[in-house]
């Protein structure tokens, strides 16, 4: 059906026609830039819950994930991710010492504590909270890092070869 048999057919004029589009493309302006407006706040409130943790850490070595250092409202990002193939996602692990090139993690979960060893390896890329490149020796006791990497051991404390680690 084109234009002009619709105009006749319903007896609009072409005014209406345009006062309607221009209505429709008005309401979902309005619209999209509400939900822009509630996701922006949304974003900039948990970007500054962020900084608030991070400076209301003031990690220290003696901080370990079972003394539970921050409350709730103040705590990082907790995820945990394994994958079938053993792929690894930790985030908001504090680090609770380093040997060598390895890297003892905890993470408080609800009431459990989980434990994770790191090892890194040449190809391991770390970065800064800031994105840019660091050095195991930039991470000390009592950071809060995000590792992924492969699965290598398990048991009470498994094992993570890791691929990127990012303060």
């Amino acid at each position: 059906m084109n234009m002009n048999l619709a105009i006749q057919r319903y007896g609009l004029s072409g005014k209406t026609l345009s006062v309607s589009a221009l209505s429709i493309a008005y309401l979902l302006t309005v619209t999209g830039l509400l939900f822009f407006n509630i996701n922006d706040k949304a974003l900039s409130r948990a970007r500054s819950d962020k900084a608030s943790f991070v400076s209301s850490v003031g990690a220290t070595a003696s901080d370990s994930p079972a003394t539970g250092a921050t409350s709730s409202a103040n705590a990082p990002m907790l995820e945990m991710h394994i994958a079938n193939n053993g792929l690894v996602l930790l985030r908001g692990a504090q680090v609770l010492s380093i040997e060598g090139k390895r890297i003892r993690i905890g993470q408080n979960w609800g009431g459990q504590r989980f434990m994770w060893t790191v090892q890194t390896e040449k190809y391991t890329k770390i970065f800064s909270q800031k994105g840019e490149k660091a050095e195991l020796s930039d991470i000390t006791a009592g950071d809060i890092i995000k590792v992924t990497g492969k699965l290598i051991g398990g048991g009470s404390e498994p094992i993570i070869n890791a691929d990127f680690i990012r303060e």
